[in-house]
């Protein structure tokens, strides 16, 4: 049943990719003649702020490629907007290991695109490039962006210091009386941070507006429930082409937890898990006198029983069917410990002759699934090898797992 509808499942996915990928939507650019022309932009939420995007003047009409040289200004209303200015930035490395021994900016002439944060009497605005930020400001109708300073260098005797001349810059916003100079001096460098108090002097005296905020990280912690359909393959290092399947495959039942962090970019298309799962089997096999594999001197029956805590962190990436339903795949990361897990080893009579403890391994999986309104979940995975003992001749035995697993967000 698992392999039948792990085979629908990705059909569905991949015959859908094509019509679940990011949208056009109704935005804007301003051409270097000041012309406004309304349009269709493809919405990617960009983490790096873009030299370029794709447009389109109507949904039956080709796309087009804007670029930075021929674009002053682009948005998306309630999404996003950027604008073209030519900027001194600090070009410092913010690698720890790489800092310099000046304390001053490093400003270097640059034409990029500004993402605007928030924008009014005093603007906010942010570049991205990797782990690169830098923030920006202007004041009333000034078209001049000045680079927000916040920089870490090394003294002479390799202390790590930080230039933060952010802080006095920013003096001008203590002209709102509901701003102080302390609240100021103590302010975090950060964007949500510096939007706050920007909006709070853009809206001096009247009520903070929530509008226009983007949509950023996501946090969803979930329980999960389903059934494996899970082997065990006895094998030896000798003998790589020879192996043995200690028991047919069987369905065994699992139950867990999963967070999923849903990263803000790209449409939060996304996301960061891990999982924490408890399952167990029992198995039993035989092996013959002079087996293949093993070499054995007399024939044995294996009896034995495995119990796991799973640990499975990985990656998802998100196509959306609509804006209840997404379809995702995702690559993963699994090991587990051990719960007394062991084989016995018995001879004919029944005699346990030795005991061998069944350890933890590691192992790689690929997955797909179907989520509704971030709350209900659907995944097929197939995960293995993601247990190893070693015991007999130096012997190794694989688990190789394929589970449907049910899934409800509590957020």
């Amino acid at each position: 049943m698992i392999r039948i509808f792990s085979a629908v499942l990705l059909v569905i996915l991949f015959t859908s990719v094509s019509f679940a990928q990011i949208t056009y939507e109704k935005g804007y650019f301003v051409d270097n003649e000041g012309k406004k022309r309304d349009c269709l932009i493809r919405n990617v939420e960009w983490l790096n702020n873009p030299v370029k995007f794709e447009f389109k003047f109507s949904e039956n009409t080709e796309k087009q490629t804007a670029v930075m040289d021929s674009v002053a200004e682009f948005g998306v209303e309630g999404a996003f907007k950027y604008l073209r200015r030519s900027v001194k930035m600090d070009t410092s490395s913010t690698n720890l290991k790489y800092v310099s021994e000046n304390a001053n900016p490093e400003f270097k002439e640059k034409v990029v695109f500004l993402k605007v944060l928030e924008e009014g009497k005093a603007s906010l605005y942010m570049y991205r490039f990797g782990v690169e930020t830098r923030y920006f400001y202007s004041f009333e109708d000034s078209r001049e962006a000045t680079q927000l300073v916040f920089k870490q260098y090394k003294n002479r005797q390799g202390a790590l210091m930080t230039n933060d001349a952010y802080k006095q810059q920013l003096l001008f916003l203590s002209g709102c009386e509901d701003i102080r100079s302390s609240a100021i001096e103590r302010v975090y460098f950060g964007e949500k941070e510096l939007m706050k108090l920007f909006r709070k002097y853009n809206h001096c005296g009247r009520e903070v507006s929530k509008e226009g905020k983007g949509k950023g990280w996501g946090v969803h912690l979930g329980l999960r429930a389903g059934a494996g359909l899970r082997g065990l393959e006895l094998a030896s290092p000798s003998h790589a082409s020879m192996s043995k399947t200690l028991s047919n495959r069987k369905y065994v039942p699992r139950y867990g937890l999963e967070s999923e962090v849903v990263l803000p970019f790209n449409k939060q298309k996304w996301a960061l898990t891990l999982e924490i799962s408890y399952l167990q089997m029992n198995f039993a096999a035989s092996l013959a006198k002079n087996d293949m594999v093993f070499g054995l001197e007399e024939p044995y029956y294996l009896e034995g029983a495995s119990a796991y805590i799973n640990y499975v962190g990985g990656a998802r990436h998100f196509f959306y069917l609509n804006n209840r339903s997404k379809l995702f795949i995702g690559a993963y990361f699994g090991t587990a410990t051990s719960l007394n897990s062991e084989i016995d080893f018995k001879r004919a009579n029944g005699q346990t002759d030795y005991t061998v403890p069944v350890t933890a391994g590691s192992g790689f999986g690929l997955g797909a699934g179907y989520k509704f309104k971030d709350r209900i979940s659907l995944e097929v995975r197939h995960m293995g090898p993601t247990g190893t003992f070693f015991g007999l001749y130096y012997n190794y035995a694989n688990h190789y797992e394929t589970n449907l697993t049910l899934g409800y967000n509590l957020f």
